[in-house]
């Protein structure tokens, strides 16, 4: 309905300028000044409406009977506006401020005002009437009419856009669901809830949905995930500087310590929690410490106070309506009651506890067969439905039959063209996959080939290079020393003779031969790699070149048990970068490292010299990398070389049987 302007209303805005005192700035005189101004009286009633809400939310989290002073008072001047939008708002203050006082019946009432008001096509309008009803029935203990709202306020703020209502909806599901006794979909919302809010929300919202997933974890005695969540809500609470956040975290840190058993760190906090929020004048929050408090207590064996404490908590909660508190008080009432000797009353309190919950299961059960009864009366329905559907369809079945019969034949037809088709396209299809395959069974054959020819050109090296090596060390070799031995005593007879010593030169180019001849052997074929396998020729290989060229080097290298195949192609790549790097990087360090899995060798040889151009040195007439990577692929291995600030080559080689 819409109001009309009140014919007195420049009187009641007198009367009420002085009703406000302080909170507005401009004074009676002002108004009075004014008053044959409408425009101006109109800007002035905004302006204390302004005012007295902006009161309203500084008081409703440290007092909450000034608050519902001042959003009653604020409802009162947005009757006199005759504005249904602002009223609506009004109302919805006055009815937070019950709902946190526990007077829910009035609350109730002012929902009843609220919806004579709404407009269906406000969506903010619409989240904002069922988020407040659907609280007035969560403390009711009215869940599953809570739940419909809250839902319905979901809906309305994802059909309106209303992007920073939308964590507030999901978070009172996820609370009717915990109060419910259904704590992995409560855990779930509170999930959404967070994620949605991380990305759109404010650092209030972020505050409320860390809160509440705490919360929902402390449910489920997931404790170190609980008591993250609530350190990151207490550093947006100090950030906020809002009391009733400050309050909120102390009561849910207490309520932590108590479900995890340590009842003595609890009460501290609890006992804080209760005293500010009383001062506050949060009335719920106040009467849920105070329940906490009382548990707390019990786990420390202090009944008599316990006793007390809930007592007086419990007729409270019955007083004020909060049912589902009420309900919570009961059962830490019943057992302090209990333990402390009153037995009877105990049981009484514990009886009362059953029947409520049944009741609650009861609701829940009421709920399910009316769903059941609904899906079935829309069955029957729907077979109503289909039974006239069916009997049209015989009216005209005789009219369509051959008219289907045509159809169906031309289909046919059409399916067996567009099948002979297609298989003309498979066969031509599967003939070009046949000559692709034989294609790529040639190239296998063709790659097959080349290594076969590769690995028979390198057999064939290394048995050159060990008969060469043979046939320099038995023969020439021998041949050498025979001759070396004869010279040496023809010199010994001739020094007998005179003291001129007419072939030492002689001996020492021999001796250099010999020396030549050894160490051409010893390269071709390594008595280390025979004698001592591959591990030991390569530090002996290592030793040679920090010996003769001075380039420190460095090894790391098991004692390895390989194939025999792989042993002397690992040790010419060795041997050929060594070689390289003593010839052209200016190295001053040569490292060797060779690390051995289950099923492969990983080599990694590198030096910190000047580097080289690989592609420079893959197209030129040097043989060095050539061969190094003829030997990797012979033996079915990978290679990566890098080489700009020195040189480095890794090397996968798999074992023979992997």
């Amino acid at each position: 309905m819409k109001l009309r302007k009140h014919q007195g209303g420049l009187l009641l805005f007198a009367l009420w300028l002085f009703s406000l005192g302080p909170i507005f700035s401009q004074s009676s005189q002002e108004f009075f000044n004014d008053s044959n101004d409408d425009g101006l009286a109109d800007s002035t009633i905004n302006h204390w409406i302004e005012a007295g809400t902006k009161k309203w939310q500084q008081l409703l989290r440290s007092d909450i009977d000034s608050s519902l002073i001042y959003s009653r008072r604020v409802v009162t001047l947005s009757r006199i506006a005759a504005n249904d939008s602002l009223l609506f708002q009004s109302l919805r203050r006055v009815a937070n401020s019950l709902i946190q006082k526990g007077t829910l019946d009035t609350a109730r009432m002012v929902c009843g005002e609220m919806a004579a008001l709404l407009d269906q096509s406000d969506y903010y309008q619409v989240f904002r009437y069922h988020q407040t009803l659907g609280l007035v029935e969560f403390y009711e203990g009215q869940y599953q009419k809570a739940l419909k709202n809250h839902f319905s306020a979901l809906e309305a703020a994802r059909s309106g856009d209303l992007e920073s209502n939308i964590p507030a909806a999901l978070a009172e599901i996820s609370r009717v669901f915990d109060e419910m006794g259904q704590p992995l979909k409560a855990l779930d919302y509170a999930r959404q809830d967070l994620d949605f809010t991380l990305q759109n929300g404010s650092d209030r919202s972020k505050f409320i949905a860390h809160y509440n997933l705490a919360n929902r974890y402390v449910d489920l005695d997931s404790f170190k995930q609980a008591s993250d969540l609530y350190d990151i809500a207490d550093s947006l609470a100090q950030l906020l500087a809002i009391p009733v956040f400050t309050d909120a975290i102390i009561l849910s840190k207490g309520r932590l310590y108590q479900q995890m058993g340590d009842h003595e760190k609890a009460v501290p906090l609890l006992r804080q929690a209760a005293s500010s929020m009383q001062k506050s004048g949060n009335r719920r929050g106040y009467l849920t410490a105070r329940i906490n408090l009382g548990r707390a207590m019990n786990g420390i064996g202090n009944y008599q106070e316990s006793v007390t404490i809930l007592k007086d908590t419990y007729n409270q909660l019955i007083k004020d309506g909060f049912q589902h508190l009420a309900q919570s008080c009961r059962e830490a009432y019943a057992k302090a009651l209990y333990e402390s000797g009153n037995a009877r009353e105990a049981y009484k309190l514990l009886d009362d506890y059953r029947t409520i919950q049944d009741s609650i299961r009861g609701e829940e059960t009421s709920r399910t067969i009316n769903e059941l009864e609904i899906q079935y009366q829309t069955a029957e329905k729907e077979k109503e439905i289909l039974a006239k559907e069916i009997a049209l369809t015989q009216k005209t079945q005789e009219r369509n039959r051959l008219i289907s019969l045509a159809i169906f034949l031309a289909l046919g037809l059409i399916i067996v063209y567009f099948f002979q088709k297609q298989k003309i396209g498979k066969n031509k299809l599967l003939a070009e996959q046949g000559r692709e395959i034989q294609n790529q069974k040639i190239e296998t054959l063709e790659k097959e080939k080349k290594i076969l020819a590769m690995a028979s050109m390198i057999e064939g090296q290394e048995n050159e290079r060990t008969r060469i090596a043979k046939d320099l060390h038995d023969g020439l070799g021998v041949l050498l020393s025979s001759v070396r031995r004869q010279v040496q005593n023809v010199q010994q007879e001739l020094q007998k003779l005179t003291e001129i010593d007419l072939i030492s030169d002689t001996e020492k180019l021999i001796n250099t031969a010999c020396e030549e001849v050894r160490r051409i052997s010893h390269d071709m074929m390594p008595d280390a790699l025979i004698n001592l396998g591959l591990s030991e020729a390569i530090r002996d290989l290592a030793y040679q070149v920090e010996f003769d060229h001075q380039i420190k080097t460095h090894v790391v290298i098991p004692e390895l048990k390989i194939q025999e195949t792989l042993v002397i192609n690992i040790y010419r790549i060795v041997q050929e970068f060594c070689n390289n790097s003593v010839k052209y990087s200016n190295a001053e360090n040569i490292y060797i490292r060779i690390v051995e899995t289950s099923n492969a060798l990983n080599i990694n040889l590198a030096d910190d010299g000047v580097g080289f151009d690989l592609e420079a040195a893959r197209s030129g007439d040097g043989i060095g990398i050539k061969s190094i990577e003829s030997r990797v692929n012979y033996m079915n291995g990978y290679l990566d070389i890098t080489s700009s600030h020195g040189t480095s080559y890794d090397i996968i080689v798999p074992r023979l049987g992997h």
